[in-house]
């Protein structure tokens, strides 16, 4: 009994821990980003996107980019995320498009202009038709 409950305060103490630094790296309170502090992406490579943190408007972490979905011309449409889970289990991986992501240089990240760690955690679990290649597996996305 001793073991489960020390074993369980170890489990929430990381978790919390996680959560704190993955909202700002910093242990702050996000705050949101100002329209003045983006930039187009429309200049970067799809390989310059993988591996980027990615935040929501109102400044909270939505995770970072570990695969981008590219057209025939291999132009990015769009990126995915793992959301949710614990210490590496469970979860899902959920696209955003990349029309509604923007580039803020001074937090080394990309802004999901409509889209909060709230409503991220309601995103159906990414899908597509087949049409768009993974730039991380190198094949056509399922």
């Amino acid at each position: 009994m001793r073991r489960m409950l020390f074993a369980s305060a170890a489990l929430l103490s990381l978790g919390a821990c996680g959560t704190i630094e993955n909202i700002t790296g910093t242990g702050e309170t996000p705050r949101p980003v100002a329209t003045s502090e983006t930039q187009s992406i429309d200049n970067l490579a799809a390989s310059e996107l993988m591996e980027m943190n990615v935040i929501g408007r109102d400044g909270s972490s939505l995770g970072e980019v570990n695969d981008v979905l590219v057209d025939s011309r291999g132009r990015p449409q769009r990126v995915i995320l793992h959301r949710g889970g614990v210490l590496g289990f469970g979860g899902k991986n959920v696209a955003l498009d990349v029309d509604d992501l923007r580039r803020a240089a001074a937090r080394d990240a990309l802004v999901a202009t409509d889209v909060t760690a709230e409503t991220a955690d309601r995103l159906p679990e990414a899908t597509t038709d087949g049409s768009l290649v993974s730039l991380n597996k190198g094949r056509q996305s399922p």
